[in-house]
């Protein structure tokens, strides 16, 4: 017999009844959630400072993990492991300690978890900007460049250039870091015709034969003398 002639038949007929789907089936349970709060995308962290996170959970994750990653080798990747509380619904605040020598640049910080039940829950990704808010005194490693036209010299992460000039920087405590993927690293190249950024922008290329001085950061020099050789390519 339908379920509207049974209850037709147990209140007797004429009576109007509102029938909730709840009552009769069990609701599916909500879909587990992470989702970042804070920091927005493009926030500026200082390193050696701290990364306040608002992280939203929704539904039964016992512990999550924090991953910031993205800096130019692994040994700037940060993750960190944090208990959640036993209920649902919860807003969490948690402070993530930037270590001082993580390289400043982008980074991408995400959050993990698994559900009682083995469900793999993962939020949304949120870019921030690492840096500090003065840039430290600046090494060029090395001080000067000798390429052939056409060669290319690597300055930012995802250059496939061969060679790699590196941009150091060291804080008054004498920690080290590479400044190459700062979003603050400029440099300008008084002759583009013999020496400029290749086409992504990701390393120097030598153009002509000639010398020409790249002013790093608006004021650390680094010359470059670019020669011919037919035996290279150019990026």
């Amino acid at each position: 017999m339908p379920i509207s002639k049974r209850i037709v038949r147990l209140l007797g007929p004429g009576t109007a009844v509102l029938v909730t789907i709840g009552t009769l089936l069990a609701a599916p349970p909500k879909k587990a959630t992470l989702r970042i709060l804070s920091p927005r995308k493009g926030a500026v962290v200082r390193p050696g400072r701290k990364l306040n996170m608002t992280i939203a959970r929704e539904g039964d994750i016992p512990a999550i993990l924090i991953g910031v990653t993205g800096g130019p080798s692994e040994e700037d990747d940060i993750a960190a492991t944090f208990e959640t509380k036993p209920f649902p619904g919860s807003v969490y605040h948690i402070p993530i300690n930037i270590p001082l020598e993580t390289s400043p640049g982008l980074y991408s910080v995400g959050v993990d978890g698994n559900t009682v039940t083995g469900e793999e829950v993962a939020s949304e990704d949120v870019e921030i900007d690492v840096e500090p808010a003065e840039i430290p005194p600046v090494r060029l490693d090395p001080p000067a460049w000798r390429v052939s036209v056409g060669m290319c010299v690597a300055i930012r992460k995802g250059s496939d250039c061969v060679v790699r000039l590196y941009v150091r920087g060291t804080y008054a405590d004498g920690t080290e870091v590479l400044l190459n993927n700062s979003t603050r690293l400029t440099l300008t190249s008084d002759a583009p015709d013999i020496v400029d950024w290749n086409s992504d922008r990701t390393g120097l290329v030598g153009r002509s034969p000639g010398v020409a001085h790249v002013t790093v950061f608006g004021k650390y020099m680094l010359e470059v003398t670019v020669v011919k050789d037919s035996g290279t390519r150019k990026r």
